[in-house]
């Protein structure tokens, strides 16, 4: 015997137990010009957000290899590096600079240096990274540090880079101990 109890979406069988009906398709309405615009948005979005992503980890790979050459392909013709702080290896400097001073890095790492990303975020054209390093310095310390990297970039290409880090470690390893005159930035 069964019997359809109104408004419920049960019917009984056979005595008092309930069963299920069947619940009837659901039609999802069309989606508008509107609701496509912002969905391709966001995909587009996370299309560029990831692609930067993966920017910021070739970069460090090609850091990790010592490969100067992909170091500063990554830049933008005008693009820069500002080395926050007030040590000898502090300010802005352009691509051409980078270029002539990044193989003396590796001079004074010879067994290289590594970096691993602990953290990122991306929003657009900006990649917030949170870093450290390590790498046996020339002197025979070991180096190690902990950053904060902003990547900037436009079309793909690195148009600014800010590195944070620990100063004193800088001062103590790469530069010796040396600070620059004035205790401003070199």
């Amino acid at each position: 015997m069964r019997h359809s109890i109104p408004g419920f979406g049960c019917r009984i069988v056979r005595g008092n137990a309930l069963r299920s009906a069947p619940d009837p398709p659901v039609l999802a309405a069309p989606e508008t010009r509107v609701a496509q615009d912002v969905r391709k948005r966001a995909e587009t979005q996370m299309t560029l957000e990831q692609h930067n992503k993966q920017l910021v980890r070739d970069f460090f790979a090609s850091m990790g290899r010592g490969d100067v050459a992909a170091i500063v392909a990554a830049y933008a013709e005008d693009g820069c590096l500002m080395t926050m702080g007030r040590t000898l290896i502090s300010g802005t400097f352009t691509r051409a600079q980078i270029q002539a001073a990044a193989a003396q890095i590796y001079q004074v790492f010879p067994q290289g240096i590594s970096f691993t990303i602990d953290a990122m975020t991306a929003e657009g054209e900006r990649v917030a990274v949170e870093a450290h390093s390590q790498g046996q310095h020339l002197s025979g310390a070991l180096y190690s540090n902990e950053y904060h990297f902003l990547f900037v970039f436009r079309d793909g290409k690195l148009v600014l880079l800010k590195e944070y880090m620990d100063t004193e470690r800088v001062t103590d390893i790469l530069c010796g101990g040396q600070r620059p005159a004035g205790g401003g930035r070199a």
